[in-house]
């Protein structure tokens, strides 16, 4: 047990600032745990298993050139959403999403969602590169699983959108 800890513990050390608050916000093991997003990736993947495993006549998985043409735009749709949440910096509604600084705060949740939504997007686009380059079996499962993921992803970035919207409409008439 103490080697596992101190495991960890060294692991902790080389962890980048940003991955650790990112992780802290998105609520760690536990929120991805509880993700429906998550369970719909592997259940899509199941289902769409004839994308990813047979190979077209030049020997290549085709939906890692699909993903590729995808995924750059989705990175640049997350991080413009992102710089629009960012600038949105004042008002009551603001400080009902920081609250007071808090590191559980509406705030740090919807960038941890959004940071979780663009990491996974890097890593299907990292993946799809891989299977264009080194086209095996579970490459191509763990890529398309990824990419999957990433859609889902998605979908759960645009409804943490909508919650900040409440939270702007419901704290409109604060800023009167």
């Amino acid at each position: 047990m103490a080697i596992i800890q101190m495991s960890l513990t060294s692991l902790s050390r080389i962890i980048p600032k940003p991955f650790k608050i990112y992780w802290r916000g998105y609520g760690g093991f536990q929120a991805l745990r509880k993700s429906p997003y998550l369970y719909l990736s592997f259940a899509l993947t199941w289902l769409l298993h004839g994308l990813w495993l047979p190979v077209n006549c030049d020997g290549q998985r085709e939906w890692a050139s699909l993903a590729l043409s995808i995924l750059p735009s989705m990175v640049s749709f997350s991080l413009g959403a992102m710089a629009i949440v960012f600038a949105m910096t004042s008002g009551a509604y603001v400080k009902l999403l920081h609250k007071d600084g808090a590191e559980d705060s509406m705030f740090m949740q919807l960038v941890a969602v959004f940071f979780h939504f663009v990491l996974l997007q890097i890593l299907a686009i990292i993946f799809a590169l891989a299977v264009e380059a080194y086209d095996t079996l579970l490459l191509s499962g763990v890529g398309f699983w990824l990419f999957t993921y990433s859609l889902l992803a998605g979908l759960a970035a645009a409804g943490n959108l909508i919650l900040v919207a409440d939270i702007k409409n419901s704290a409109a008439p604060l800023d009167d």
